[in-house]
């Protein structure tokens, strides 16, 4: 029955398809393909729709391929299809058709082969009574695979929308789906529905509610045994988002968010969890010439209700937030940003689990911009990061730290016509402490501070042609801080050079090259119980990439570097690395 019932449905489906003539304007067609040092990856996107003489032809696929050959060069593949295609016939309002889906998975990666797939053919039919209905039932049969179980069985389900239709001063849409397959020994279903209205009170007024519920069950087999395993998944959104324009210069927002998610899995030890979410954000928004700013104001609750284990919980966060953007001069101008976020984590046994924590935040920052020139332009820039983390109970307070970063850098950056040089440093401090280190023999406070010079240049020798540098350069150490006595003990030092020379030019004769060569080295210091290199490692990397469009339709990208790697203590090494891009629009 199952086989008899896919060749009766072929058939049809070849008998209609030769009417089909390709329509060279609507689709698409897109492959792509990388390589890595040890992995290759494959991905292909295709699109095809055509509708000519009260026929039409829908079709989508898409494909993922990623092959991982380690040491021991044992090739493991994971590969993905995904197809779905439609042909129908419009008659009137009403468009009945042949619908196939197609999904075939297999995974070599992971610790035991998994194949699966699922395809089915059936038919399906939209019906419009009015132009803002749509009424999409199908019906068909399926090939289901789960390793090597097979299940064959009926698939069923129906899609609803009602859109743009008024409800009172408000504009509407509704979305509803259904999705069962029945097998001989199991049965999977999806539904829900989506509601959204939107509203313009007034001038200044608007409001808009969504509103979606989602309820799946599946049954699979386990991957031990023939036995079936079941998960259920509910989800519940809510959200309210209200604009008001207080005066002609000053906006204010408002949204609400009221989210609930209910998970069951009996092959679980805690087979069921409770998520509820509740957020609320305010923002206000005031922009006068050359001064903006925005203030805002979030909060938000979570609660996970764990059955049979000790991991519930209670999370709430408040956030305090300000973006100042101000221009001051025509040639100066000002950004600042500054959060402040409040985190609270609760759990209601205090005996089994000790997680309870308050978690305080500050983050700034600041950036001037000065403009000397029509060409040159000036900047410093400022970061800073607080970070306290307390935990109530004493069983995990020696885990109590602040962490502290602070980043401090300038730029100068000239932009001539064929010339642009952009030079810029930075100084960055990394350092966190623990309240309670006295108690404990080793320290556990630790610093880390890192020095950045970057120059970029590039000028052009002809109209299409270009070259330049880029060039950046790395110090930093790390080791351990005290805080008594304010001083810390250097453990490990780190230089970096990287170096990359381009040469590129662009649309000549439809041609955009890139090409160049890159330099990498790295040298790590280890300076207890005494200095002594640990790392020396240079590589060395001339690439090239090259995009090609044959026409406006048709492009070819590619791209390949070679990598020669130079590593103290171990033996030289090279590999290669690239990737092919075809984008047809057809």
């Amino acid at each position: 029955m199952p086989y008899l019932v896919f060749i009766i449905l072929f058939f049809f489906i070849n008998s209609i398809y030769p009417q089909f003539v390709i329509n060279p304007q609507k689709n698409d067609f897109q492959i792509y393909f990388n390589k890595h040092n040890i992995s290759w990856n494959w991905q292909e996107k295709f699109t095809y729709l055509f509708s000519e003489n009260n026929y039409g032809i829908i079709v989508h696929d898409s494909y993922r391929s990623n092959l991982i050959t380690p040491k021991k060069n044992i090739k493991n593949w994971r590969d993905e299809n995904n197809f779905d295609g439609y042909f129908y016939k419009n008659i009137s309002n009403f468009q009945p058709g042949i619908y196939t889906k197609s999904w075939i998975f297999s995974d070599q990666q992971s610790s035991q082969t998994n194949q699966f797939s699922n395809h089915s053919i059936g038919i399906k039919s939209n019906y419009k009574p009015i132009s803002n209905i749509n009424i999409t039932p199908y019906t068909g049969y399926q090939r289901a695979q789960n390793k090597s179980n097979i299940d064959w069985g009926w698939d069923l389900g129906f899609n609803g929308e009602y859109n743009n239709f008024k409800l009172d001063k408000y504009q509407g849409n509704i979305n509803t789906h259904f999705d069962y397959d029945f097998y001989p020994n199991r049965q999977n279903s999806i539904q829900g529905f989506q509601v959204d209205f939107k509203t313009k009170f007034s001038p200044i007024a608007t409001d808009s509610i969504k509103a979606y519920y989602n309820h799946s069950n599946k049954q699979y087999y386990s991957p031990s045994s023939d036995r079936l395993l079941n998960v259920k998944f509910d989800e519940k959104y809510l959200h309210n988002f209200f604009e008001y324009r207080l005066s002609p210069v000053t906006n204010l927002a408002l949204q609400t968010i009221l989210s609930s998610k209910n998970i069951f899995d009996n092959s679980r030890s805690n087979p069921a969890r409770d998520v509820l979410r509740f957020e609320n954000r305010l923002n206000v928004y005031y922009f006068f010439n050359d001064f903006e700013i925005n203030f805002g104001f979030d909060t938000f609750q979570e609660t996970q209700d764990n059955t049979g284990i000790t991991t519930d919980s209670d999370a709430l966060q408040t956030n305090i937030r300000t973006n100042v953007f101000y221009k001051f001069s025509p040639k100066d101008q000002l950004n600042f940003k500054f959060t402040l976020a409040k985190f609270q984590f609760d759990t209601p046994d205090s005996v089994n689990n000790n997680d309870d924590r308050d978690e305080l935040r500050m983050v700034g920052g600041l950036e001037y911009i000065r403009q000397f020139s029509p060409v040159l332009y000036f900047g410093i820039e400022a970061y800073i990061n607080f970070f306290h983390q307390v935990y109530i109970f004493k069983e995990r307070s020696a885990n109590n730290n602040w962490n502290r970063i602070f980043r401090l850098g300038s730029f100068v950056e000239y932009k001539g016509r064929n010339f642009n040089n952009i030079l810029r440093n930075e100084i960055l401090a990394n350092y966190t402490v623990y309240d309670f280190e006295d108690q404990f023999t080793q320290s556990q406070s630790f610093i880390f501070r890192k020095y950045i010079l970057e120059n970029s240049l590039s000028f052009s020798i002809l109209p299409r042609l270009k070259t330049g540098f880029n060039a950046r350069y790395e110090f930093e150490d790390k080791g351990s801080f005290f805080k008594s006595e304010f001083a810390q003990q250097i453990l490990q030092t780190t230089e970096t050079i990287f170096f990359d020379y381009f040469i590129r030019f662009k649309n000549i004769y439809l041609l955009d090259f890139d090409g160049g060569i890159a330099f990498y080295a790295r040298n790590d210091w280890r300076h207890v119980p005494k200095k002594s290199l640990i790392r020396d490692i240079k590589t060395t990397t001339p690439y090239l990439r090259i995009r090609y469009g044959l026409n406006k339709n048709l492009q070819f990208i590619s791209s390949a570097s070679y990598v020669f790697t130079d590593e103290m203590n171990m033996e030289n090494s090279s590999y290669t690395t690239g990737s092919l891009s075809l984008i047809h629009k057809f």
